[in-house]
């Protein structure tokens, strides 16, 4: 939760000073903008309310009804296997979006798309890495 807030914080600081210099912003800019501030207050929202009363509001995509974080110690716990292969898939997936973003070929709408899926699963290889920290410690 935390590294997705500070993923989010970032990304709107990139997106913003992007727009700084320009008269006209796409609206697909303005929408990424909309979406990462709203992801980043449910961060906020979350980790504050857990500060407060130890318990999340659950309104945060990671949180949810069935966290993220508890889909994946369950998976751990009940097969951990299939959880190391996730977990290298997920790393998989961050080294060819990095890859993505350094090629010069990709457009700035693919790069937008790949820079988004790489924060996604970063955040994803965070909660995976924790959950495994957690469990060994």
């Amino acid at each position: 939760m935390y590294s997705d807030r500070i993923n989010t914080y970032r990304d709107l600081q990139e997106l913003l000073g992007e727009i700084d210099d320009k008269e006209e912003v796409p609206s697909s800019v303005l929408a990424q903008i909309v979406q990462k501030s709203i992801r980043h207050e449910l961060c906020i929202s979350e980790l504050v309310s857990f500060d407060r009363r130890g318990k999340f509001l659950g309104k945060h995509p990671l949180i949810g009804e069935e966290s993220e974080a508890e889909r994946i110690r369950r998976l751990l716990k009940d097969d951990p296997e299939a959880f190391l292969q996730e977990y290298a898939n997920i790393r998989q997936n961050i080294t060819r979006y990095t890859s993505f973003l350094k090629s010069a070929s990709r457009s700035k709408e693919q790069k937008a798309r790949d820079q988004t899926s790489l924060n996604k699963f970063t955040a994803l290889a965070d909660t995976y890495f924790t959950i495994l920290k957690e469990n060994t410690a």
